[in-house]
């Protein structure tokens, strides 16, 4: 079969390997000139290393990544256990955080240390994390909210002080409507542990995208798609040229809806507009010295501050990569940047990528994709479909293989 793929992130990357594997003629159109999709990143003439566009590691949980790495023949990783923490104090500069009192909250004992709550309230936060760290994915997760879940078994003091600030920076008005099942997971399948590819995540995508070359699967770089359709012999036909016999789209549902023209039934396009992303917006600095100690992931809980984290990537990643300086993200979400940007002359990069994070709202499994739709043919295998575990190239991977699989089962039933 001849197969299109939508998009060169690692969703596409791993279906086109297993396609390609199974037999199929494998064509990818990406409209940047790499792969690697959001994922993606750059390099300054004095680094050794690319820098991601936007913050990325790997938990070691991170399977299906190291799986898909393993047969590619990729191995160099680094692994580490880095700081994570939140800060607290109104009206504060990330800038300026050397007298801030900085609360790491890594592990259960700072959890019991957490001094912002009793005694009482940081048990039973430690017992509900517990829980939901070792129990399962209860249905109710689903249609519930984290607000209503975590409000009801921590208590308020511990939503209002440890959850309700990060769900405002991150989701904005959306913050109560979160549904509870996407807290379960990640809270269910972290690890303290991280790990980045060596040279990172754009070396990574560079060497998978050549590796597929090699083995025979063609990407059309610098290849936006305006228009896809079906013509009467049920052929998907891309910008009225190529013809396939089957299309993994790996577009946020909203682009796919803006360039599908006579593929979608009414009733399943009216599902897919129910879906909402928020974007990313993320500013990188390149400094002597570094803007935290020694923490890498900083959360900012302060409802006064537009920023939602700040993550010291050398504190992970040693700056010797990056010609002996220091790289910071300082990163929120949003559907816009923000118009100020602070430190403006540290600053390397002002990146903002519209579709970042799929809303998992109480009702997004009435929305949400399928990986088989039902068009004979046509497949997902986008973020969306990461759900409930947010969304990062270990299931990226995930998700494209198993649009791969669809695919090579649709083919073997009609032979």
């Amino acid at each position: 079969m001849k197969i299109a793929i939508l998009g060169a992130g690692f969703a596409g990357l791993a279906a086109a390997h297993d396609l390609v594997a199974a037999g199929h003629a494998v064509t990818i159109y990406e409209k940047a000139p790499r792969a690697g999709g959001a994922a993606g990143g750059f390099k300054l003439p004095h680094w050794g290393w690319h820098l991601d566009f936007a913050y990325h590691h790997l938990f070691t949980s991170d399977r299906d990544m190291f799986m898909f790495c393993q047969e590619i023949g990729w191995s160099a990783f680094i692994t580490k256990r880095p700081i994570t923490a939140s800060v607290y104090k109104s009206q504060f500069s990330v800038f300026n955080l050397q007298n801030k009192k900085i609360f790491k909250l890594d592990s259960a004992l700072d959890l019991l240390r957490f001094s912002k709550l009793s005694v009482v309230d940081r048990i039973r936060a430690g017992i509900v994390l517990a829980a939901l760290k070792f129990g399962p994915p209860l249905p109710y997760y689903h249609n519930h909210s984290s607000y209503e879940l975590l409000s009801r078994l921590m208590g308020k003091a511990a939503w209002n002080t440890l959850w309700e600030p990060l769900f405002s920076h991150k989701y904005g008005d959306y913050a109560h409507r979160i549904n509870a099942m996407f807290f379960w997971a990640r809270i269910h399948t972290r690890t303290p542990s991280l790990r980045y590819p060596e040279g990172g995540f754009q070396a990574l995508a560079d060497y998978t995208a050549a590796y597929l070359q090699n083995k025979g699967v063609e990407i059309k770089f610098q290849f936006p798609i305006t228009k896809i359709k079906k013509n009467n012999k049920g052929l998907f036909l891309i910008h009225d040229e190529e013809a396939y016999h089957a299309v993994i789209s790996t577009l946020p549902s909203p682009v796919f809806l803006s360039i599908e023209k006579n593929v979608l039934p009414a009733p399943y396009r009216k599902r897919l507009q129910g879906i909402k992303y928020l974007g990313a917006h993320a500013v990188i600095y390149e400094t002597e010295k570094p803007l935290l100690s020694d923490v890498y992931w900083l959360s900012i809980a302060d409802p006064t501050n537009p920023w939602m984290v700040l993550v010291q990537h050398t504190n992970f990643v040693d700056p010797r990569h990056f010609g002996g300086h220091h790289i910071a993200y300082l990163a929120r979400y949003a559907n816009e940047k923000l118009p100020t940007i602070p430190m403006p002359q540290y600053a390397i990069q002002n990146h903002f990528i519209p579709y970042a994070q799929p809303l998992y709202t109480t009702d997004y499994t009435s929305h949400m994709p399928h990986t088989s739709p039902p068009v004979a043919d046509l497949y997902f295998a986008n973020m969306e479909l990461t759900y409930p575990y947010d969304r990062g190239t270990n299931y990226a991977v995930q998700v494209g293989r198993k649009a791969a699989q669809a695919v090579i089962e649709g083919a073997r039933e009609r032979t």
